[in-house]
């Protein structure tokens, strides 16, 4: 359960935020979209048109700031939150069933992707990379109480310039793999924006935007985004016969991206909705189970690699696009509400709050 809480006298409420809940669902429809058109070659260059340009380059500019906004919303619902083990060993967990499982089916249907060696990597979702933001996540979540430090302790000025200091490096010097940013892929950038997330919220930054600026703004900058590349796509076709740079504001590590990111959650956070909504809640909950299921690296050649060509160069993929995304999102949170229902059956989430307890005990002595 998430808390406001006012910076001035850190009191704090208890309530839940179901912004925060819509935030992560709308996030992981991003993220789903961001796979229809890479992994399904939506954006092959050679099929390419001027209207599909501005609808597909477009979806792409709208949904790249997911990873961004996992991120931050680690730091915003951290900040004030007791580290607890049992919540690393109840994702890994999570990773491990998922991993396990898909590739056992896909071993049993004889799938031609699979081998043993990549069943062995099955079992070892971490160290093989098989997801690699649960593999960065894993290294930034040992580093929440030291995060959480820095946010707390350093003086507001000093963490403010430093983070600006980081996000305009990180369009131009930081690119270099010498930092192992690794484009954004990576424990270190994760935790960039984990402390962005906690810095937000920590200072209240939040409240002190109003939405409807927010929200103008947001559209600014997926405007510029959109025309940014456009312009860029055509100049330098015009100049070099061919694509240069066109990416240059597509990535996680773009200001545009981190932007966009840090308004939508100034934006949800503020959402407040009254009554008890389990519907919202349960959704947000199988979030990270949607990715699990369809990132899996066997799913992608059979259900993702090259199937959504077809689209592409029409008006279609404007409403086509999201309503795929959708049907992706249900059915993979329905079979993760499944697991969870399951877990709770055999009384693993008990489990987990024993683990607790006694690294509770353990860390007091």
């Amino acid at each position: 359960m998430s808390v406001i809480i006012s910076n001035s006298n850190q009191k704090l409420e208890n309530t839940h935020n179901y912004g925060i809940d819509l935030l992560r669902i709308l996030s992981m429809l991003f993220v789903v979209i961001l796979h229809i058109l890479l992994h399904g070659n939506a954006l092959l260059p050679q099929i390419s048109t001027f209207v599909s340009d501005y609808i597909l380059w477009g979806w792409e500019a709208i949904a790249f700031c997911a990873t961004n906004i996992f991120a931050m919303i680690s730091g915003y619902v951290s900040i004030y939150s007791n580290f607890k083990i049992s919540r690393w060993i109840r994702i890994w967990l999570q990773v491990f069933f998922y991993s396990v499982l898909i590739s056992l089916i896909m071993y049993l249907v004889k799938s031609p992707e699979i081998q043993i060696s990549t069943l062995i990597r099955a079992f070892f979702p971490v160290l093989s990379g098989q997801y690699w933001y649960f593999t960065s996540y894993t290294g930034m979540f040992f580093l929440i109480p030291i995060l959480n430090l820095c946010i707390k302790k350093m003086p507001r000025t000093g963490l403010k310039v430093a983070l600006l200091l980081i996000v305009f490096g990180a369009q131009f010097v930081f690119k270099s793999e010498f930092w192992g940013i690794n484009n954004g892929c990576s424990t270190l950038w994760l935790c960039i924006m984990y402390v962005l997330g906690g810095y937000i919220r920590y200072y209240n930054v939040d409240k002190r935007i109003k939405i409807k600026k927010a929200i103008i703004l947001l559209i600014l900058v997926y405007l510029a985004m959109i025309f940014s590349r456009i312009i860029i796509h055509y100049v330098t076709i015009y100049f070099f016969g061919r694509p240069l740079l066109v990416g240059i504001f597509y990535n996680y590590l773009s200001f545009p991206c981190i932007v966009s990111a840090a308004l939508l959650l100034c934006i949800f956070s503020q959402i407040k909705i009254k009554k008890d909504s389990k519907i919202i809640q349960k959704l947000s909950s199988a979030s990270f189970g949607v990715y699990l299921i369809h990132e899996h690296p066997l799913m992608i050649p059979v259900f993702f690699e090259n199937r959504f060509v077809w689209f592409t160069g029409t008006w279609i993929s404007l409403i086509v696009i999201p309503l795929i995304a959708l049907c992706v999102y249900v059915i993979c949170a329905l079979i993760e509400l499944f697991r969870i229902k399951l877990f709770e059956k055999l009384k693993i989430t008990s489990f987990f709050k024993c683990i607790d307890y006694k690294f509770s005990c353990f860390i007091e002595k």
